[in-house]
C-alpha cells in the first residue's frame, strides 16, 4: 500500500520515530522551564500525539505546498484538535478530568510539525530509504511493540479506573453519615477508618500514576473526598498515613 509516496511500514516507522522525537523535544523544552513533564498514562519515551500529528503533516500538509503562514495555521489547528480530542477521550473513558487541555502542548506540536514540513522530514525520510527493508522492520518492531503495549495497558487501566471509582463511590454511600452525631459534626462520611481502608485498597493499583501524574492525583483526590470538609479530609488522610507508616 502506497500513501503519499510512502509504503505503509515506512509511515508506521515515521509515526514511531516522530512520537519519540516529539517526546524528547517536549521534555527538553519543559526542562528549561524548570518543569518536568510527569506522565502517568503513556509515560514514554514516546508520545503518540506527536506521531499522529506528524503523519498528518507529512501526508496532507507537505503535498499542499502552502506558504509558511498557511502551514502554521493548519498545523496549529491539527495540534489543537489532537490535544483536545485526547483530553475528551480520556474524560469519556475514565469518567474524570485526568488530562487538561493546555496551549503549551499545542504550540510544541505546531512547532514540531513546522520543523518537519520545512525540511527535517526530507532528511529523516532519506535516511530511512537508505536502510534495507529488514532493518526497517526490526526498527518498527522495536519501536511500535512497546508503544502499542503501553497504549493498550493505559486504556485498559482507564476503564478499570472508572470501574474502581464507581465501586468506591458505592462503598462511600454505604459508610455515609446517617448517624445524627456525624451529621451534626458536618461529616459526609461517618466511618472514617473503614473509608480510609477502602481508599487505600482501591488506589493501590494506581500508585505509579498518582505519584507520576499530578493531574491524575488531583482529579482522583477530588473524586475520593468529594463533599467532605477539610477537617474530615485531614482526619481520613491522617488515618491512612498512620496505617502506611506502621505497616
Amino acid at each position: 500500500m502506497i500513501i503519499a509516496g510512502y509504503k505503509l511500514y515506512q509511515l508506521l516507522l515515521f509515526f514511531g520515530l516522530y512520537s519519540i522525537i516529539g517526546y524528547v523535544i517536549e521534555q527538553i523544552l519543559y526542562g528549561f522551564s524548570g518543569y518536568a513533564v510527569k506522565r502517568g498514562f503513556l509515560a514514554g519515551p514516546a508520545c503518540i500525539m506527536y506521531g499522529l500529528g506528524s503523519l498528518i503533516a507529512v501526508i496532507f500538509v507537505m503535498p499542499a505546498c502552502w506558504n509558511l503562514y498557511m502551514q502554521i495555521v493548519v498545523l496549529a489547528i491539527v495540534s489543537i484538535v489532537i490535544n483536545g480530542t485526547a483530553a475528551l477521550l480520556i474524560r469519556m473513558i475514565s469518567g474524570a478530568f485526568l488530562w487538561r487541555f493546555t496551549i503549551g502542548y499545542s504550540l510544541i506540536g505546531t512547532a514540531f510539525g513546522l520543523l518537519l514540513v520545512r525540511g527535517a522530514h526530507q532528511a529523516i525520510a532519506s535516511a530511512v530509504f537508505m536502510l534495507p527493508t529488514w532493518l526497517d522492520m526490526i526498527l518498527l518492531l522495536v519501536i511500535l511493540v512497546p508503544m502499542v503495549s503501553q497504549f493498550i495497558d493505559g486504556v485498559a487501566r482507564l476503564f478499570t479506573y472508572r470501574r474502581d471509582m464507581g465501586v468506591l463511590e458505592n462503598y462511600r454511600a454505604a459508610v455515609a453519615a446517617p448517624a445524627e452525631n456525624c451529621a451534626a459534626a458536618g461529616h459526609a462520611i461517618c466511618d472514617h477508618k473503614a473509608y480510609g481502608e477502602a481508599v487505600m485498597v482501591t488506589l493501590q493499583s494506581y500508585a505509579r500514576w498518582i505519584k507520576g501524574y499530578p493531574r491524575f492525583r488531583r482529579a482522583t483526590l477530588n473524586k475520593v473526598f468529594r463533599g467532605c470538609s477539610s477537617a474530615e479530609v485531614a482526619d481520613i488522610k491522617e488515618y491512612m498515613h498512620r496505617v502506611r507508616t506502621t505497616a
